[in-house]
């Protein structure tokens, strides 16, 4: 129904409203037009209102704060849409508190993306697996990102989250860490560790520019990643660390 109330233009007002409320080819029109721009704009907006990007996930070893522990883990959380995302952690399997149990911020990354963060203040032991879990929309499964120490050594092996084909382009994966690096037990150049399907991967890098002798850790944060200018992966098969 199409309002009348316009003051000195009452009389004219209603007339007009009458006239167009009594037409029924007009709001028959008016309203198979409104449904026709639904449904011609419907494949467009649904690939912007419907899409999803899963996160990409990644725990490290930080600067404690604002806590008695001994060691302070980040869980980062980047490149999903929407921005809704559950973080919880894990110690042994079973489900511990953030840290502080403080808000998290989710902050936008300008491209339609969100990136986040959680902590959890631990004193670890060796033999401990602390498990970052993120649910998200746009993942079809909970993703599990993973923490320890490596008996005997206190070196940190946070699980990859990324794979790459091998030289002979086969398809074969292997697990890659691109945004984390730690140093070898054996000093030769940089090792991540991951898990890839059966079994685990450790992969080494030789940095072109740092000296590997005065590298005892390497954190790269979200967004920032090892490109082949500042490192060269010269090994993508299974690696074990030196016996003691």
């Amino acid at each position: 129904m199409i309002p009348r109330e316009f003051g000195v233009l009452n009389g004219l007002a209603r007339y007009l409203s009458q006239f167009l409320n009594n037409n029924s080819y007009l709001i028959q029109r008016l309203s198979n037009g409104l449904q026709n721009c639904a449904a011609h704009t419907q494949p467009f907006w649904s690939s912007l209102t419907h899409r999803t990007r899963p996160p990409t996930v990644q725990v490290a070893k930080t600067t404690p704060f604002n806590t008695r522990e001994s060691v302070m883990l980040a869980c980062y959380v980047w490149g999903f849409y929407p921005a809704d995302v559950a973080i919880t952690w894990r110690r042994n399997g079973q489900e511990v508190l953030p840290h502080g149990r403080a808000w998290r911020i989710i902050q936008p990354n300008g491209d339609w993306t969100y990136q986040t963060v959680s902590h959890l203040a631990t004193t670890p032991s060796f033999g401990d697996t602390y498990t970052c879990v993120v649910e998200h929309i746009g993942a079809p499964e909970l993703i599990l990102q993973d923490w320890s120490l490596i008996p005997g050594r206190g070196i940190e092996t946070p699980t990859c989250c990324s794979s790459v084909a091998d030289s002979n382009n086969n398809n074969k994966a292997e697990s890659y860490c691109n945004s984390w690096a730690v140093a070898c037990a054996d000093g030769e150049g940089f090792c991540g560790s991951g898990n890839a399907g059966p079994g685990s991967h450790h992969l080494r890098f030789r940095s072109a520019q740092l000296a590997e002798s005065h590298l005892l850790r390497l954190h790269f944060p979200p967004g920032v990643h090892l490109s082949r200018r500042s490192a060269q992966l010269i090994e993508a098969e299974p690696y074990s660390f030196p016996s003691t």
